[in-house]
């Protein structure tokens, strides 16, 4: 059953509400969706619901009549936030979307000092608008109910300032000799930052300063893995250890 966030209309049981444009175009296009047919509407705060096409005035725009509010979260009770350092071409893309499939709840793109792209101003707002409908359609797709934020892209010089010592940090570096992640000294973990490198990884100099701001490092095994492969990897071991894909929560 499609879902589609309508984010600027109430929601409510017994009432109607209009997919956006493009969302309808989708819907009459590729969908070929037509009056009686079931979709699923979320607000993108974490309230879902069920609906079925109505009737519309308007021939470009779908019409849906909400009918009752669905509870099957498919939210992770593990908050990620990822850091990705930036990547070239479309990987970043990639690496964005199965993320938000995996349960993130938020990505930070990374400068660092290996990082190949150079955003100006105007890139990174066009590349911002570009991940955040990513992120949007991909949350759409995998049953969520809420919509992760993708951040603007963040210099490593702020780092320090943004990261806070006292959250669970992790960062992968394939020179890190133990594998998988830390242990995390608390009874419980709720949140976590994973932190991963762009092609090439972190150098030294980023690895101590992250080690100096208590986060901890990790690596993937012996393999080296590509710089998408890996922040999939790292996401996929979070999720196994302390969220919804572990033995425990099956």
């Amino acid at each position: 059953m499609p879902r589609f966030f309508i984010e600027n209309q109430t929601l409510k049981e017994e009432s109607s509400c209009s997919l956006s444009p493009e969302d309808s175009r989708h819907a009459a296009r590729a969908l070929r969706l037509k009056e009686g047919d079931p979709v699923e509407l979320s607000d993108g705060r974490g309230e879902s619901f069920y609906g079925k096409v109505i009737p519309s005035h308007r021939k470009d725009i779908i019409k849906v009549g909400i009918r009752e509010r669905i509870d099957d979260s498919a939210e992770s009770p593990l908050s990620i936030t990822l850091w990705q350092g930036l990547l070239k071409g479309e990987k970043m893309d990639l690496v964005i979307r199965q993320a938000i499939e995996l349960g993130v709840s938020r990505v930070v793109p990374l400068s660092s000092a290996r990082s190949v792209p150079e955003l100006t101003s105007e890139r990174a707002r066009k590349k911002l608008e570009r991940w955040s409908k990513i992120a949007r359609t991909a949350a759409a797709q995998s049953r969520r109910s809420l919509i992760p934020v993708v951040s603007s892209p963040v210099n490593w010089h702020y780092i320090p300032a943004l990261l806070d010592p006292g959250e669970f940090s992790v960062f992968f570096w394939e020179k890190e000799k133990e594998q998988g992640l830390p242990v995390f000294p608390g009874a419980t973990v709720s949140m976590i930052n994973v932190i991963v490198g762009p092609e090439g990884g972190f150098n030294r100099e980023e690895a101590q300063q992250l080690k100096e701001l208590n986060v901890q490092p990790a690596g993937l095994g012996k393999r080296i893995l590509r710089a998408e492969t890996a922040a999939i990897a790292a996401i996929t071991l979070a999720q196994v250890n302390y969220g919804d894909l572990g033995e425990a929560n099956v």
